[in-house]
């Protein structure tokens, strides 16, 4: 995750489905325990009698206009949650990025501007190292961002009964090349798996 730290998401997540468990125990237990409905309704009641009271000695006017402080901060903290969890659900999943940078620019170094390189162009150089294999029936590359430096996930999706040390040197060969052209070693996680492609087709084993 980019934007949100990985510890506070976990923490977010662990409260959020605390309550939501309490909530649930409590729903199921109320009509079950004449007990539980005993405090929930005794509870209930004074929850709404205090509520009333703030509610009524908190009341002005502007322009004509009645309300309450109650209402306004009730109203005010429903925004903030909202605004909040909207935050929290577009900035999942963030970390994907479309182009890689080759160099850093700042007060620390002597470069003037920042060279990237499209993700396309990437997955170009791989396909082409790796498109006379034999083993290999399709590639799929995507680039993240982890701690702020670039870093890719290449998933070779293989034949049944394919070769997994040829594979291995196959993609180190592909990385490699990459290595070179981009004039930098970003750190490369390497996914072996199997598609409908692979599944319907085979290697063949002997060379001919």
């Amino acid at each position: 995750m980019k934007k949100l730290p990985r510890a506070l998401n976990r923490i977010l997540l662990f409260i959020l489905g605390l309550l939501s468990l309490a909530s649930g125990i409590l729903l199921i237990a109320t009509p079950l325990s004449a007990k539980i409905r005993t405090q929930v309704l005794y509870y209930g009641e004074r929850l709404q009698t205090l509520f009333t009271s703030l509610n009524h000695r908190s009341r002005f006017q502007i322009q004509g206009w009645e309300s309450s402080g109650v209402q306004v901060g009730t109203l005010a903290i429903a925004v903030i949650v909202i605004v909040a969890l909207l935050i929290w659900i577009f900035v999942q999943g963030g970390g994907k990025i479309r182009s890689l940078a080759l160099n850093k620019i700042g007060k620390d170094t002597q470069k003037q501007g920042e060279i990237t390189a499209e993700l396309g162009l990437i997955r170009d150089i791989i396909e082409d190292e790796v498109s006379a294999s034999r083993w290999i029936s399709s590639m799929k590359i995507q680039s993240w961002e982890v701690k702020k430096r670039p870093g890719l996930l290449v998933t070779a999706a293989v034949y049944k009964g394919a070769n997994p040390q040829e594979i291995k040197t196959e993609l180190d060969k592909a990385i490699a090349k990459l290595d070179q052209v981009l004039g930098i070693k970003m750190p490369v996680l390497v996914r072996v798996s199997t598609n409908w492609r692979s599944n319907i087709g085979s290697a063949n084993r002997v060379d001919s």
